[in-house]
């Protein structure tokens, strides 16, 4: 079961921040490129991150390995198109954050559930489907991290809303105060639902009867491929994922546009040959993922007909 602490949640959002900002990066491509990395990192064929009796490492384990010369895969993040926002710097980050005091049994599906969980609730400002409040820092931070600020999660469909069973308002405050306890609340009632992905084809009108807090946005999030939210679905014991036409749709166009997601001044290299070999994954590896998802999504909408 992923547990997320206020310290956790205090160190993702003050580590996100400082990072984004010392390398010029915007907040919201920056967490697109954290998913990304853990996404090809957890892969079968990725970075294999195992130790020596074949269990994968830790997070902290992988980076103490690595800052000690002692495990090569991480040098990818050294080379021209991943310098600007890559997993190793932000773990650097991480380890030297006053609020990340042990992350000893922190996991990669922790890391990447919360991501996720962050990148859902980046839409609250400005359109249905922008990242508006991502491209301040102090809104970045007002948002999440310490405000007085009330937010109504409902306020482009009901300006009375008053909150239910499924999504809460935060009340404003006289001083501001600290949201890490109040975001992780959120975060423990969204996170099954979240990982239902049930509004990968939002609406405006339809994003009025969601059952989270924030929502995720079709070909603009980066997801997991199917098998990793399926590694998670099982560790908060949800029915895997075995036969969602849409999301295998849109895992399939995500994996054909990025061989991995890279951040270059908010240019994206979505050609393999723009990479030169930055980690020795066989590009045959990545055809093959491809090959399968095609394949696995063909069947899906032909068995549709068929039961027909």
């Amino acid at each position: 079961m992923i547990i997320i602490t206020k310290e956790v949640h205090n160190a993702f959002i003050t580590t996100i921040i400082k990072y984004a900002e010392d390398s010029k990066i915007n907040i919201y491509d920056l967490l697109r490129k954290l998913i990304s990395d853990i996404n090809w990192i957890l892969l079968p064929n990725g970075l294999k991150l195992l130790t020596e009796d074949g269990n994968i490492l830790l997070p902290k384990e992988a980076y103490n390995r690595h800052i000690k010369n002692k495990y090569g895969y991480f040098t990818f993040c050294n080379k021209g198109c991943h310098k600007k926002g890559n997993i190793i710097d932000w773990f650097s980050y991480l380890e030297k954050s006053k609020e990340w005091n042990n992350w000893n049994n922190i996991t990669w599906y922790d890391m990447l559930i919360y991501l996720l969980f962050i990148q859902t609730n980046c839409h609250h400002k400005g359109h249905f489907n922008s990242s508006k409040l991502c491209n301040s820092s102090n809104s970045f931070y007002d948002f999440f991290y310490k405000s007085k600020n009330g937010f109504n999660p409902m306020r482009y469909w009901d300006s009375n809303f008053k909150g239910n069973q499924y999504i809460k308002i935060r009340e404003p405050t006289k001083k501001p105060i600290y949201l890490a306890e109040w975001w992780i609340e959120v975060f423990n009632r969204d996170k099954i639902k979240l990982l239902l992905f049930s509004d990968l084809s939002p609406s405006l009108p339809n994003l009025k009867y969601r059952k989270t807090t924030g929502w995720t946005i079709l070909n603009k999030d980066r997801l997991p491929f199917m098998g990793i939210i399926n590694i998670i679905r099982a560790i908060n014991n949800i029915p895997l994922l075995d036969s969602d036409y849409v999301f295998g749709r849109f895992i399939e166009k995500q994996t054909q546009k990025e061989y991995r997601f890279t951040i270059d001044d908010n240019i994206y290299y979505n050609n393999i040959d723009n990479i030169d070999n930055i980690d020795n994954i066989d590009n045959t590896v990545i055809l093959l993922v491809q090959c399968f998802i095609s394949s696995f999504s063909f069947g899906l909408w032909f068995s549709k007909f068929i039961k027909k």
